[in-house]
């Protein structure tokens, strides 16, 4: 997993709020570093395929000269760049929840975020995602090892469910690479949320015949006739939460009864 860091984006917002810009020279063929959850890292100067990235990460690579950090950062920046231009103030929000929070890691800081700036955080986490989702290369095989702990998430998610088992909730779901270990697990139905659009766009090519909706999960559990989940899984998914406790009580809320499981 690509985690950009926080000064990378800190710099990219404030670089952007003061309407500055820097171009990379292109290239005809771009070596792309960029990598799936769980995906096996290419050889060292191995090329992969352009349809493995959007076309604006191709656009962003090819700026930074292959760079993939730089062409993440500048991916954001751009992103940032068009929010300040769609809602301005949704964009100030945002720079000023960076600034106040710069020096906290993404981890620790998650915890001190308050009530008036979960939006910020939400969206923040949004852009960053979508700047990971949008280099990541389609249909790439997860390596042994990652296979292995997807599959005993899956297990442990489903552990005790009985032949008719409800709804699994995958929050964070990213581009669904629990899907095929859940199936071969438990007979249930599969719902994945996440923040980043292009994450979810991403999981839905990958996995058609599973349910995918970009979604936070306090919208998801908050709205009227949110169904009752037999599960609830937040793989890698619950540091980023603003206040971890609170997202597990509102989890528990939303077991169906007898339900086990609500699982980091």
């Amino acid at each position: 997993v690509v985690w950009m860091g926080q000064g990378a984006i800190l710099l990219a917002l404030v670089a952007c709020s003061r309407a500055t810009t820097r171009g990379g020279a292109a290239r005809a063929h771009v070596r792309m570093a960029a990598r799936g959850f769980g995906a096996a890292k290419p050889e060292k100067g191995r090329r992969t395929e352009e349809g493995s990235a959007t076309q604006p990460a191709l656009d962003c690579l090819r700026r930074a000269d292959g760079d993939l950090d730089r062409a993440q950062s500048l991916y954001f920046a751009d992103a940032a760049r068009a929010l300040r231009t769609r809602e301005p103030q949704a964009f100030e929000r945002l720079v000023a929840f960076k600034q106040s929070h710069a020096a906290a890691a993404p981890t620790s800081g998650a915890a001190h975020v308050g009530e008036s700036d979960a939006g910020a955080h939400e969206l923040l986490l949004e852009l960053t995602w979508d700047s990971v989702a949008a280099f990541m290369p389609e249909a790439q095989r997860p390596t042994r090892e990652i296979e292995g702990r997807l599959r005993r998430i899956a297990h442990a998610a489903t552990d005790g469910l009985g032949p008719v088992s409800g709804t699994l909730l995958d929050v964070g779901c990213g581009d669904g690479a629990l899907v095929p270990h859940v199936a071969a697990a438990a007979a249930c139905d599969y719902v994945g949320i996440d923040l980043s659009s292009v994450m979810v766009a991403r999981a839905r090519r990958a996995h058609p015949a599973a349910r995918f909706e970009r979604r936070s999960f306090s919208a998801w559990a908050e709205r009227p006739g949110a169904p009752r989940c037999a599960s609830i899984v937040f793989n890698g998914a619950l540091q980023f939460f603003a206040d971890q406790k609170a997202t597990l009580a509102l989890a528990a809320a939303h077991l169906a009864p007898g339900a086990p499981h609500a699982c980091e």
